[in-house]
């Protein structure tokens, strides 16, 4: 009980400089990506700081041929980011959280998480990769 109390008080020491720091990461690739990548849309209310996770970013890329192999070519270039919802990982089906948001199926879905680890040059390098792989011919 004592390391549990512990835990979480160092846990939320910095909460709130935690949350704005990881909220700055967000916006910072929200503003990145949709500037760089016309027809790129935030899923459901992510981009809504007051109605979503500040540590979760889900995004619709615009029909591409490029679309299938995105997620793959992510992780071949270090960058950790999934398609779908938390909720359908693992799943064979699709993500019953997306279906509900009405999303196009030409669209390739891609989940970022971030945490107060996380920098601002990395949110920019992932980024930068993820513009990279969609604009590929």
């Amino acid at each position: 009980i004592i390391g549990m109390a512990k835990a979480l008080e160092i846990a939320t020491a910095n909460l709130q400089n935690d949350i704005e720091h990881i909220s700055a990461l967000k916006k910072q690739m929200i503003e990145k990506l949709t500037d760089a990548i016309p027809g790129l849309t935030c899923n459901g209310n992510s981009a809504n700081f007051d109605k979503s996770l500040y540590t979760i970013l889900s995004l619709s890329t615009p029909p591409s041929a490029n679309n299938e192999m995105i997620l793959f070519n992510l992780d071949l270039k270090g960058i950790s980011a999934s398609g779908g919802s938390a909720c359908a990982s693992g799943s064979t089906v699709g993500s019953h959280v997306l279906s509900e948001l009405n999303t196009d199926s030409a669209r390739q879905t891609i989940r970022f998480s971030f945490s107060r680890l996380n920098t601002r040059a990395e949110i920019n390098e992932a980024a930068d990769k993820l513009i990279e792989i969609y604009n590929a011919d």
